[in-house]
């Protein structure tokens, strides 16, 4: 589904991306892990089009995508949730959902205009979704930190993405929070098809929840392969894990 081939990216000398490779595979759950200040998150934004890289492509289904706007890549079907929440915290979680809805299918311009009857049946599945649906009418400022990232998940599936780019999705969670949000990755997964890319810091998670795992330093991938060949690698242990498996 997506494949990033000899990604390049500087910023004033400092060479953020040098080279780096990755390929996510349909259906699969897919990590990134590194040091930080390894590229992780540069070469996100390069894959959603934030950034244009200096050298190197990205594919997405086979098509290139490096020079295509956020926008034009988001309707191609690749969707990311930030790592800082990026919610209206003064509208209710529904409102959130429905305007990103509303949105994409380029009606947001009608969104002042009887709203309320707008977009409601998506609205509600995505929100059912996420588990989510009993929060509807509350304010989105007044959730829990842990439900608003999922709230951010929910409005980042709005789009109805092929591929799910979440950039530390369980950062700032609480241990039970990190168990919901996981839950609902591997749920997003096995019920609605959808394909995720996401980095994390928690090595046990990744460990548990990827069908592979591709290990960056430097801007440059170290090895991309299944969760317990990437534990045993020397090279990783050595840039990353520390110490034996």
């Amino acid at each position: 589904m997506l494949r990033v081939e000899g990604i390049c990216k500087s910023f004033d000398r400092f060479n953020a991306l040098c080279g780096a490779d990755l390929h996510v595979d349909s259906g699969k759950i897919v990590a990134v892990i590194g040091p930080n200040g390894a590229g992780k998150s540069t070469m996100f934004k390069v894959i959603t089009g934030h950034w244009k890289p200096d050298g190197g492509r990205v594919l997405f289904r086979g098509e290139p995508i490096s020079s295509l706007s956020p926008h034009q890549i988001c309707r191609k079907g690749i969707s990311m949730a930030f790592q800082i929440v990026n919610i209206f915290n003064r509208m209710t979680v529904f409102e959130n959902v429905q305007a990103a809805v509303l949105s994409h299918r380029r009606q947001a311009g009608k969104i002042f205009r009887s709203a309320s009857k707008m977009a409601v049946g998506q609205t509600m599945e995505i929100l059912e979704s996420v588990g989510l649906r009993e929060r509807a009418g509350c304010i989105a400022g007044t959730l829990s930190y842990g439900d608003q990232k999922v709230l951010e998940m929910a409005i980042a599936l709005s789009t109805r993405p092929k591929l799910l780019i979440l950039d530390e999705p369980t950062a700032g969670m609480s241990p039970e929070e990190t168990a919901v949000c996981t839950g609902l990755i591997r749920r997003l997964t096995a019920e609605n098809g959808l394909t995720v890319l996401f980095c994390e810091h928690n090595i046990e998670l990744v460990l548990s929840l990827s069908d592979e795992i591709m290990v960056m330093q430097g801007g440059k991938t170290i090895i991309q392969d299944i969760p317990e060949a990437v534990r045993q690698s020397p090279a990783v242990r050595e840039a990353y894990l520390g110490g034996a498996p």
